[in-house]
């Protein structure tokens, strides 16, 4: 793709940015996650950005998880759509809500508590309700179930009540993200989502390392199963801290994903923590209001196969170590 098209796109993908990659991934991707089409951009961010945008338009209510990631509400924000936030999880209460058209907005693998949305009461409201559903899968894509395809993405769906945004700067390895949707909704997209037509095209090499990855990603199966293996071998390392602390500030420790919530309330606790933990030569990055609510600081684990399984679980008994001392 460098020798080819270079390394600069030239302008956005409606004028002089555009370039056969981008279909070929598009293609890819759509196959790969099971959806009629995919359209590509340079970001997350600017992928929910233009999917909220032009869904919203035809929207009289907007529920979000409290939980989403900023990604998600600042587009929910702007759209000047009314909203409700959903106390997290808590999807039944939105069954029959009495409005016309609304939408639904929810991660599938939450990033800050490495928990899962309620999959079963979504599908629900995708076959019973109005209204459209929304999932955004950065965490989940490449991890969950066979060959990756992801929590949402990867089962039966009706493409004309649901979308999913997927990004490829995590299990991927690469970066860009996509919207997998039906063909009319791709087609809105291209015509009316401003963060889509008034930016530039990534760089064409990015279409085409995220083909490259799709691929290994498909073949992964060992990989994502050493990757379980890791995640519940910390889980179970990190269990010793768990007595030391109230039950509430552990709430995350039914979950089962290789996103891993470590609480530890005070924004000066957990700074104080981390600093003690990079004095053992382990560097963690304290999560803090505005990413968290005061008084719900933590770290955040992201277990990572280009970390060797011995400094994984040394980090974790180091860890508990710290947090046995720690006052």
């Amino acid at each position: 793709a460098l020798k080819v098209f270079g390394t600069g796109s030239r302008g956005s993908r409606l004028l002089g940015g555009h370039s056969r990659v981008f279909e070929d991934a598009e293609t890819d991707l759509a196959e790969f996650f099971g959806s009629p089409a995919a359209l590509f951009f340079s970001t997350g961010y600017l992928a929910n950005a233009a999917v909220i945008q032009v869904l919203a338009s035809c929207a009289d209510v907007i529920f979000s998880d409290e939980k989403n990631h900023a990604s998600l509400i600042d587009p929910i924000r702007l759209s000047g759509v009314p909203r409700e936030v959903v106390p997290h999880g808590e999807w039944s209460g939105t069954l029959g809500n009495g409005y016309s058209a609304p939408l639904y907005v929810t991660e599938s693998l939450f990033s800050m508590d490495g928990d899962v949305a309620p999959l079963d009461v979504l599908k629900q409201l995708e076959q019973t309700s109005n209204g459209f559903v929304l999932v955004d899968e950065a965490h989940a894509a490449g991890v969950f179930k066979e060959e990756g395809r992801g929590l949402w993405a990867g089962v039966e769906r009706d493409w004309n009540k649901t979308a999913v945004t997927v990004t490829f700067g995590k299990a991927f390895g690469v970066g860009g993200a996509a919207v997998l949707c039906s063909l009319p909704l791709k087609e809105l997209l291209i015509n009316k989502a401003r963060s889509f037509i008034y930016t530039t095209a990534p760089a064409p090499v990015i279409p085409a390392m995220v083909r490259a990855a799709v691929g290994v990603i498909r073949e992964s199966g060992n990989l994502r199963k050493e990757l379980w293996e890791r995640s519940q071998g910390v889980r179970a390392i990190l269990s010793e801290a768990a007595t030391l602390a109230e039950p509430a500030s552990f709430s995350p420790w039914n979950v089962k994903s290789p996103v891993i919530a470590f609480p530890i309330p005070g924004e000066d606790n957990a700074l104080r923590f981390c600093k003690n933990m990079r004095k053992s030569g382990l560097e963690l990055r304290a999560i803090r209001y505005p990413t968290v609510p005061k008084g719900a600081e933590r770290l955040r684990i992201s277990i990572s196969l280009q970390v060797s399984r011995e400094n994984t679980e040394n980090m974790a008994r180091e860890l508990v170590r710290q947090w046995k001392a720690f006052s």
